[in-house]
């Protein structure tokens, strides 16, 4: 496939924020949107071959990876590749042909997909612990690793008064060796924060080979945006890639951004659990108000108690949450797990 690609590419040009890209650019469904997005999809999609093969992801995911019973019969009729398209008919109210497409109920099946959190093709030869050493680790079965996309961490802070639970949201900060099935905690004691030593929320939004990106979100002179962030594997710099406003109503990425300006006031905004009833809420910072340029770095985290857990997505789209580990930073910055 891959010499197939470099043969079909006959020139590209890249910049630095997309170094992997490949000159091609493909529709894959890495989680189940509806049958909305899916019917938009299959009247622009110029191969019912590719159109089942999406399909057939979709399937697999609401129904935890079994595609055994998938027939992709829907989408060839003889010859008619286009089977499932009515004829064009001349809308009187548009003035423009229009085509009747038959695959909204088509996709409904997909609908009432949710995601578990406990996804059944993720399991464990040796399940989540602590070792010896302190290292939070776990090791796939043959199976749980066939069907592992990714493995990245959730962090939480408890509150001093120990009542509430702030999120401060993923890291690639783990250990991870798909060659030898062993993935273990890789965690410091230290966040990306802003100059004046406050933790950003973070959430993976990207990820290649080279870098990843996290959007924090943030509180930007009153408005609520995210901050964008990207991380060199290679060399560890942080740098600032600038505002931008998210996922919209309609599932697409936001395309506004802008850069952060001196005299910009940030508020760091945090998802949070609150009380005996984990009642959902919001905590939020305080001012920092940005000088000549926006420095973010690695500052320890303050002494208290947290919680680590893995996060493993599926190749279906669903993820599998681990149980939590408790630790604790002490004074002097020392990390101590510990069982719960």
């Amino acid at each position: 496939v891959l010499d197939a690609l470099e043969d079909a590419v006959l020139y590209q040009v890249r910049g630095p924020i997309h170094q992997g890209a490949s000159g091609l650019a493909i529709y894959y469904p890495l989680s189940v949107q509806g049958s909305e997005e899916l019917t938009i999809f299959s009247k622009v999609c110029v191969s019912p071959y590719y159109l089942s093969f999406v399909d057939r992801q979709n399937y697999g995911s609401v129904n935890y990876g079994n595609t055994d019973d998938y027939n992709s019969d829907y989408w060839f009729d003889g010859d008619d590749f286009w089977s499932w398209l009515s004829d064009y008919f001349y809308d009187e109210d548009t003035g423009s042909y229009e085509v009747e497409d038959s695959t909204d109920s088509y996709w409904s099946y997909t609908d009432d997909y949710e995601q578990t959190g406990e996804s059944p093709l993720i399991t464990f030869e040796n399940p989540p612990q602590i070792d010896q050493d302190g290292y939070y680790w776990f090791s796939l079965t043959e199976e749980g690793w066939d069907n592992a996309a990714d493995v990245y961490g959730y962090v939480y802070q408890i509150s001093a008064d120990g009542e509430d639970i702030i999120e401060l949201g993923e890291t690639y900060d783990v250990y991870v060796d798909w060659e030898n099935n062993y993935f273990s905690d890789m965690f410091d004691g230290y966040w990306l924060s802003l100059p004046d030593g406050q933790n950003l929320a973070t959430y993976i939004t990207d990820v290649t080979d080279e870098y990843v990106v996290y959007s924090s979100p943030i509180l930007l002179n009153d408005e609520e945006v995210f901050l964008r962030l990207r991380q060199d594997f290679r060399t560890g710099v942080v740098s600032v890639e600038g505002i931008w406003t998210g996922i919209q109503d309609n599932g697409s990425s936001g395309r506004t951004s802008w850069q952060i300006q001196s005299g910009d006031v940030i508020v760091p905004l945090y998802y949070a659990y609150f009380g005996d009833d984990m009642e959902e809420g919001e905590y939020i910072g305080w001012d920092y108000t940005v000088g000549r340029d926006l420095t973010i770095n690695y500052a320890l985290m303050e002494e208290g108690v947290y919680l680590f857990a893995f996060c493993i997505d599926d190749i279906y789209g669903d993820y599998y949450m681990t149980d939590f580990a408790t630790f604790e930073i002490d004074q002097w910055g020392d990390v101590y797990y510990y069982e719960n």
